[in-house]
Protein backbone atom coordinates (compact mmCIF):
# COMPACT_ATOMS: atom_id res chain seq x y z
CA UNK A 1 0.00 0.00 0.00
CA UNK A 2 1.59 3.34 -1.19
CA UNK A 3 0.93 5.92 1.18
CA UNK A 4 0.94 10.28 1.45
CA UNK A 5 3.06 11.79 4.20
CA UNK A 6 0.42 13.02 6.86
CA UNK A 7 1.14 16.38 5.42
CA UNK A 8 0.23 16.26 2.53
CA UNK A 9 -3.44 14.39 3.27
CA UNK A 10 -2.44 10.99 4.38
CA UNK A 11 -4.19 9.38 1.36
CA UNK A 12 -3.50 5.25 0.65
CA UNK A 13 -3.51 3.51 -2.76
CA UNK A 14 -3.26 -0.38 -3.25
CA UNK A 15 -0.17 -0.15 -6.04
CA UNK A 16 2.14 -2.67 -7.80
CA UNK A 17 5.97 -2.73 -6.23
CA UNK A 18 8.56 -4.02 -8.37
CA UNK A 19 11.97 -3.83 -7.17
CA UNK A 20 14.38 -4.02 -10.13
CA UNK A 21 18.93 -4.52 -10.62
CA UNK A 22 21.22 -2.67 -12.16
CA UNK A 23 20.56 -4.79 -15.22
CA UNK A 24 17.05 -3.78 -15.79
CA UNK A 25 15.45 -4.24 -18.17
CA UNK A 26 17.23 -6.92 -20.15
CA UNK A 27 15.47 -6.62 -23.18
CA UNK A 28 13.40 -3.77 -24.33
CA UNK A 29 13.51 0.06 -23.58
CA UNK A 30 12.30 1.38 -20.29
CA UNK A 31 10.63 4.99 -20.71
CA UNK A 32 10.88 7.99 -18.07
CA UNK A 33 9.97 11.44 -17.97
CA UNK A 34 11.00 13.91 -15.27
CA UNK A 35 7.82 15.08 -15.05
CA UNK A 36 3.90 14.47 -16.12
CA UNK A 37 3.38 15.41 -19.95
CA UNK A 38 7.55 15.87 -19.99
CA UNK A 39 9.48 14.21 -23.03
CA UNK A 40 9.89 10.60 -22.74
CA UNK A 41 13.43 9.31 -22.64
CA UNK A 42 15.26 6.26 -22.37
CA UNK A 43 16.19 4.67 -18.65
CA UNK A 44 18.06 1.79 -17.56
CA UNK A 45 19.26 0.32 -14.47
CA UNK A 46 17.27 0.35 -10.81
CA UNK A 47 16.51 4.02 -9.34
CA UNK A 48 18.60 5.65 -6.81
CA UNK A 49 18.29 4.66 -3.34
CA UNK A 50 16.03 6.44 -1.45
CA UNK A 51 14.03 7.41 -5.04
CA UNK A 52 11.01 5.58 -6.99
CA UNK A 53 9.91 5.77 -10.29
CA UNK A 54 5.95 6.06 -10.42
CA UNK A 55 2.74 5.54 -12.62
CA UNK A 56 1.71 9.28 -13.81
CA UNK A 57 -2.02 7.90 -11.81
CA UNK A 58 -0.43 7.12 -8.46
CA UNK A 59 0.23 11.02 -8.05
CA UNK A 60 -2.99 11.87 -8.84
CA UNK A 61 -4.48 9.13 -6.65
CA UNK A 62 -2.53 10.32 -3.76
CA UNK A 63 -2.21 14.30 -4.55
CA UNK A 64 2.04 14.30 -4.94
CA UNK A 65 3.61 15.60 -7.02
CA UNK A 66 7.43 15.08 -8.61
CA UNK A 67 9.77 15.73 -5.27
CA UNK A 68 7.30 14.68 -2.75
CA UNK A 69 7.66 11.41 -0.07
CA UNK A 70 5.88 8.79 -0.63
CA UNK A 71 6.06 6.12 2.17
CA UNK A 72 6.12 2.65 1.18
CA UNK A 73 6.04 0.05 4.23
CA UNK A 74 8.56 1.25 6.58
CA UNK A 75 10.30 3.29 3.81
CA UNK A 76 10.23 6.74 2.85
CA UNK A 77 11.01 7.43 -0.73
CA UNK A 78 11.95 10.66 -3.47
CA UNK A 79 9.71 10.17 -6.34
CA UNK A 80 12.07 11.13 -8.77
CA UNK A 81 10.20 10.00 -12.53
CA UNK A 82 7.47 9.03 -14.20
CA UNK A 83 6.99 5.71 -15.51
CA UNK A 84 6.08 6.38 -19.25
CA UNK A 85 6.30 2.35 -20.46
CA UNK A 86 7.59 -0.37 -19.13
CA UNK A 87 8.69 -3.29 -21.73
CA UNK A 88 7.92 -6.30 -19.77
CA UNK A 89 4.78 -4.80 -17.59
CA UNK A 90 2.21 -7.81 -17.90
CA UNK A 91 -1.91 -8.05 -17.61
CA UNK A 92 -2.48 -9.72 -14.93
CA UNK A 93 -4.66 -8.14 -12.02
CA UNK A 94 -1.95 -6.28 -10.55
CA UNK A 95 -1.15 -4.57 -13.20
CA UNK A 96 -4.46 -2.31 -13.03
CA UNK A 97 -2.74 -0.84 -9.95
CA UNK A 98 0.11 1.63 -10.56
CA UNK A 99 3.47 0.86 -10.51
CA UNK A 100 5.78 1.69 -7.97
CA UNK A 101 9.57 0.54 -8.98
CA UNK A 102 12.19 0.49 -6.51
CA UNK A 103 16.19 -0.53 -5.91
CA UNK A 104 16.34 -4.18 -4.70
CA UNK A 105 17.89 -2.09 -1.27
CA UNK A 106 14.58 -0.29 -0.39
CA UNK A 107 12.86 -3.52 -0.42
CA UNK A 108 14.46 -4.76 1.81
CA UNK A 109 14.21 -1.15 3.83
CA UNK A 110 10.56 -1.40 3.45
CA UNK A 111 10.03 -4.25 5.42
CA UNK A 112 6.91 -5.15 2.97
CA UNK A 113 8.20 -9.00 2.54
CA UNK A 114 6.78 -10.69 5.73
CA UNK A 115 5.74 -14.08 6.07
CA UNK A 116 3.00 -15.26 4.02
CA UNK A 117 3.59 -12.64 1.93
CA UNK A 118 2.70 -12.94 -1.90
CA UNK A 119 6.00 -12.79 -3.79
CA UNK A 120 6.81 -13.29 -7.11
CA UNK A 121 11.09 -13.54 -8.20
CA UNK A 122 12.08 -13.32 -11.71
CA UNK A 123 15.61 -14.23 -13.26
CA UNK A 124 15.82 -12.96 -17.26
CA UNK A 125 17.90 -15.00 -19.54
CA UNK A 126 18.89 -14.13 -22.94
CA UNK A 127 21.22 -14.80 -25.55
CA UNK A 128 23.68 -12.54 -27.76
CA UNK A 129 22.87 -13.01 -31.43
CA UNK A 130 23.22 -16.16 -32.70
CA UNK A 131 24.06 -18.08 -29.29
CA UNK A 132 20.37 -19.12 -28.31
CA UNK A 133 21.85 -22.86 -27.76
CA UNK A 134 23.19 -21.63 -24.34
CA UNK A 135 19.65 -20.48 -23.41
CA UNK A 136 18.58 -23.43 -24.79
CA UNK A 137 21.00 -25.63 -22.57
CA UNK A 138 20.11 -23.36 -19.22
CA UNK A 139 16.67 -24.17 -19.71
CA UNK A 140 16.86 -27.65 -20.00
CA UNK A 141 19.29 -27.69 -17.18
CA UNK A 142 17.10 -25.31 -14.96
CA UNK A 143 13.94 -27.94 -15.81
CA UNK A 144 15.79 -31.37 -14.71
CA UNK A 145 16.67 -29.62 -11.06
CA UNK A 146 13.44 -28.59 -11.10
CA UNK A 147 12.21 -31.94 -11.57
CA UNK A 148 14.86 -33.64 -9.56
CA UNK A 149 14.38 -31.75 -6.35
CA UNK A 150 10.67 -31.48 -6.42
CA UNK A 151 10.83 -27.97 -6.40
CA UNK A 152 7.16 -26.48 -5.97
CA UNK A 153 6.46 -22.34 -7.03
CA UNK A 154 9.21 -22.41 -9.85
CA UNK A 155 8.55 -22.95 -13.60
CA UNK A 156 10.27 -21.87 -16.43
CA UNK A 157 8.58 -19.34 -18.96
CA UNK A 158 9.02 -18.10 -22.45
CA UNK A 159 7.60 -15.53 -23.97
CA UNK A 160 5.38 -17.37 -25.45
CA UNK A 161 4.65 -19.66 -22.47
CA UNK A 162 4.50 -17.02 -19.57
CA UNK A 163 2.96 -14.51 -20.99
CA UNK A 164 -0.28 -14.73 -23.05
CA UNK A 165 -0.23 -11.14 -24.05
CA UNK A 166 3.57 -11.23 -25.56
CA UNK A 167 2.35 -14.26 -27.64
CA UNK A 168 -0.33 -12.88 -29.18
CA UNK A 169 1.90 -9.97 -30.04
CA UNK A 170 4.51 -12.73 -31.49
CA UNK A 171 1.94 -14.36 -33.16
CA UNK A 172 0.39 -11.33 -35.02
CA UNK A 173 4.23 -10.26 -35.79
CA UNK A 174 4.41 -13.79 -37.58
CA UNK A 175 1.20 -13.34 -39.68
CA UNK A 176 2.88 -9.65 -40.62
CA UNK A 177 6.27 -11.46 -41.44
CA UNK A 178 4.51 -13.87 -43.54
CA UNK A 179 2.46 -11.03 -45.14
CA UNK A 180 5.98 -9.49 -45.95
CA UNK A 181 7.49 -12.48 -47.10
CA UNK A 182 4.78 -13.00 -49.85
CA UNK A 183 4.75 -9.46 -50.42
CA UNK A 184 8.60 -9.68 -51.64
CA UNK A 185 8.26 -13.14 -54.08
CA UNK A 186 5.46 -10.89 -55.79
CA UNK A 187 7.73 -8.11 -56.27
CA UNK A 188 10.81 -10.01 -57.34
CA UNK A 189 8.39 -12.30 -59.61
CA UNK A 190 6.83 -8.52 -61.47
CA UNK A 191 10.48 -7.56 -61.55
CA UNK A 192 12.04 -11.21 -63.27
CA UNK A 193 8.80 -11.29 -65.74
CA UNK A 194 9.65 -7.01 -66.33
CA UNK A 195 5.88 -6.74 -65.03
CA UNK A 196 4.14 -4.32 -62.95
CA UNK A 197 1.74 -5.22 -59.96
CA UNK A 198 -0.65 -2.83 -58.69
CA UNK A 199 -0.02 -2.66 -54.67
CA UNK A 200 -0.69 -0.53 -52.22
CA UNK A 201 -0.24 -0.92 -48.31
CA UNK A 202 -2.28 0.21 -45.41
CA UNK A 203 -1.81 0.40 -41.96
CA UNK A 204 -4.47 1.75 -39.84
CA UNK A 205 -3.66 0.74 -36.73
CA UNK A 206 0.60 1.51 -36.39
CA UNK A 207 0.33 4.85 -35.62
CA UNK A 208 1.49 6.46 -32.01
CA UNK A 209 1.49 10.24 -32.38
CA UNK A 210 -0.82 11.31 -29.47
CA UNK A 211 -2.71 14.84 -30.97
CA UNK A 212 -2.39 17.38 -28.45
CA UNK A 213 -6.40 17.75 -28.33
CA UNK A 214 -6.24 13.83 -26.94
CA UNK A 215 -7.05 13.75 -23.06
CA UNK A 216 -7.25 10.36 -21.84
CA UNK A 217 -7.78 9.15 -17.91
CA UNK A 218 -5.25 6.18 -19.24
CA UNK A 219 -1.83 5.71 -18.71
CA UNK A 220 0.53 6.23 -21.74
CA UNK A 221 1.18 2.38 -21.36
CA UNK A 222 -2.45 1.28 -21.44
CA UNK A 223 -3.17 3.47 -24.40
CA UNK A 224 -0.18 2.26 -26.62
CA UNK A 225 -0.72 -1.62 -25.78
CA UNK A 226 -3.69 -1.28 -28.79
CA UNK A 227 -0.77 -0.48 -30.95
CA UNK A 228 0.11 -2.75 -34.33
CA UNK A 229 4.23 -1.39 -33.77
CA UNK A 230 6.65 -1.26 -35.98
CA UNK A 231 4.61 -2.09 -39.15
CA UNK A 232 6.63 0.42 -41.21
CA UNK A 233 9.43 -1.92 -40.51
CA UNK A 234 7.84 -4.98 -41.26
CA UNK A 235 6.77 -3.32 -44.88
CA UNK A 236 10.46 -2.37 -45.44
CA UNK A 237 10.88 -4.96 -48.30
CA UNK A 238 8.70 -3.38 -50.57
CA UNK A 239 8.23 -0.04 -49.23
CA UNK A 240 11.67 0.23 -50.05
CA UNK A 241 10.84 -0.81 -53.42
CA UNK A 242 8.48 2.18 -53.92
CA UNK A 243 4.86 0.28 -53.28
CA UNK A 244 3.34 2.97 -51.69
CA UNK A 245 2.31 2.84 -47.65
CA UNK A 246 -1.01 4.16 -46.37
CA UNK A 247 -0.70 4.53 -42.61
CA UNK A 248 -2.08 6.34 -39.90
CA UNK A 249 -0.23 8.38 -37.81
CA UNK A 250 -2.30 8.61 -34.93
CA UNK A 251 -3.27 5.55 -32.62
CA UNK A 252 -6.78 4.28 -32.58
CA UNK A 253 -6.92 4.81 -29.20
CA UNK A 254 -7.21 8.07 -30.56
CA UNK A 255 -9.48 7.36 -34.08
CA UNK A 256 -9.93 3.66 -35.56
CA UNK A 257 -9.18 4.95 -39.08
CA UNK A 258 -10.27 1.46 -40.09
CA UNK A 259 -14.07 1.42 -38.44
CA UNK A 260 -17.17 2.75 -39.97
CA UNK A 261 -18.47 6.29 -38.37
CA UNK A 262 -21.14 4.57 -37.06
CA UNK A 263 -19.85 1.74 -35.40
CA UNK A 264 -19.29 2.82 -31.84
CA UNK A 265 -20.52 1.41 -28.36
CA UNK A 266 -24.09 2.46 -27.43
CA UNK A 267 -23.84 2.26 -23.48
CA UNK A 268 -23.68 5.12 -21.63
CA UNK A 269 -24.80 7.17 -24.99
CA UNK A 270 -27.99 9.18 -24.76
CA UNK A 271 -28.29 9.58 -28.37
CA UNK A 272 -30.16 6.81 -30.20
CA UNK A 273 -28.21 4.55 -31.89
CA UNK A 274 -30.47 1.75 -32.67
CA UNK A 275 -31.30 1.81 -36.58
CA UNK A 276 -26.91 2.54 -37.51
CA UNK A 277 -26.16 -0.34 -35.59
CA UNK A 278 -29.08 -2.24 -36.81
CA UNK A 279 -27.25 -1.29 -40.62
CA UNK A 280 -23.85 -2.18 -38.93
CA UNK A 281 -25.35 -6.19 -38.02
CA UNK A 282 -26.99 -6.54 -41.48
CA UNK A 283 -24.00 -5.38 -43.78
CA UNK A 284 -21.34 -7.80 -41.11
CA UNK A 285 -24.45 -10.92 -41.95
CA UNK A 286 -23.67 -9.57 -45.62
CA UNK A 287 -19.96 -10.37 -44.80
CA UNK A 288 -19.26 -6.90 -45.62
CA UNK A 289 -17.18 -4.86 -43.80
CA UNK A 290 -16.27 -1.20 -43.18
CA UNK A 291 -12.91 -0.02 -44.40
CA UNK A 292 -12.54 3.23 -44.82
CA UNK A 293 -9.00 3.69 -45.30
CA UNK A 294 -9.74 0.89 -48.67
CA UNK A 295 -12.41 3.10 -49.63
CA UNK A 296 -10.41 6.08 -50.04
CA UNK A 297 -8.23 3.50 -52.59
Amino acid sequence: MGRAPQDKGGATKLVAVKAVSDGYPLRGRLKLRNTPGAPERDGAGAPEPGTAWVDASLLDALQLKMGDTLLLGDAALKIARIIAIEPDRGAGFMSFAPRVMVGHGDLAVSGLIQPASRVNYRLAVASPASRDAEVSAFVRWTEEQIAKQALRGVRVESMESGRPEMKQTLDRAEKFLNLVALLAALLARGASADARTPLVLDSPHSGFEMPADFASVRSAQELRDGEDCFIDELYLPATARGVPLLAAQFPRTYIDANRHAADIDPVGSETDYASLLAEIVRARRGRHYFNPMKSLL
